[in-house]
């Protein structure tokens, strides 16, 4: 049994901090994915500190809150997965890092 997830709300109005779960680790995930899904819709946006995802692991995310197609933008893509894309900062700006 993997522990239970809390959320910590950032502001009356939206958003939530999401807390005591490795998005890395697929059977938390898959198990999760529902209390996810209610977090989303509850605070309309949730945010994840300190998680290292591979490209694989960012896919299995976005499949909890639905399907995932590949990306048909101008930004370049994952070279291991199409359906990521890679958004690049070079220290320039505010980046996308909090």
């Amino acid at each position: 049994m993997v522990a239970p997830i809390t959320c910590e709300r950032l502001t009356p109005a939206i958003g939530a901090l999401v807390h005591g779960i490795d998005l890395d680790d697929a059977a938390a995930l898959e198990q999760h994915g529902p209390a996810l899904n209610a977090a989303l819709l509850e605070h309309q946006v949730i945010f994840f500190r300190d998680q290292r995802l591979t490209p694989d692991a960012q896919v299995r995310l976005a499949e909890t809150f639905g399907r995932v197609n590949p990306i048909s933008s101008t930004f370049s893509q994952h070279p291991g997965d199409p359906r990521v894309e890679l958004l690049e900062s070079h220290g320039r700006g505010p980046g996308t890092d909090v």
